[in-house]
């Protein structure tokens, strides 16, 4: 397989899967405000009113050493970057030997504030793509597809989810990694 057809085949996985997200998850920064001062302090200035991406999903939760160790294959640092319904698309390429042949990038999208109703539409949409498997004992809820040699695990725990897809590593792996990331959100 060329690096092209790899990494093309990453990216269509990503866009499947950051396509098939739900509504943002998102507070301004005037929700955090505290409604009342306490006694004998003075206000604090307001404020602003910018967007603020939800707590508790960022590249620094999956650092490329956890990922390199679960999956079995050294990686560079995460390039980040924010979902449209309020998660972060953490982009890893392969590095060290054999780094400009094959498959070359691991996906982990991470978000929270997921509900099992918001689980279920997604994996239902990801399913008219690609279909899927149940994967048991993982979350509260998993599933898996294949996409050519591209393997995608998406779980959910409590409100947290996290997708994991890559060429470079099975699907036990792609779950060990999960394990270690659930905990940190």
């Amino acid at each position: 397989m060329s690096v092209f057809r790899g990494s093309l085949i990453v990216v269509a996985a990503l866009a499947v899967g950051v396509s098939t997200g739900c509504s943002p998850s998102t507070t301004t920064a005037s929700d955090a405000r505290p409604t009342s001062t306490p006694a004998g302090s003075a206000p604090s200035a307001a404020a602003p009113s910018a967007t603020v991406q939800a707590v508790g999903a960022s590249c620094e939760l999956a650092p490329a050493a956890v990922v390199a160790s679960a999956l079995g294959v050294q990686v560079g640092a995460p390039v980040q970057a924010p979902t449209p319904e309020g998660g972060v698309v953490c982009t890893y390429l392969k590095s060290g030997s054999g780094a400009a042949t094959g498959a070359t990038t691991v996906v982990v999208r991470m978000r929270v504030g997921v509900t099992a109703a918001e689980f279920a539409a997604t994996k239902s949409k990801s399913d008219k793509a690609m279909p899927s498997t149940g994967v048991a004992g993982l979350g509260d809820e998993a599933y898996s597809s294949t996409l050519g040699a591209v393997n995608n695990l998406t779980a959910r725990k409590g409100s947290a989810q996290i997708f994991v897809s890559t060429a470079l590593a099975g699907l036990d792996q792609e779950r060990a990694l999960m394990e270690q990331l659930f905990p940190k959100m």
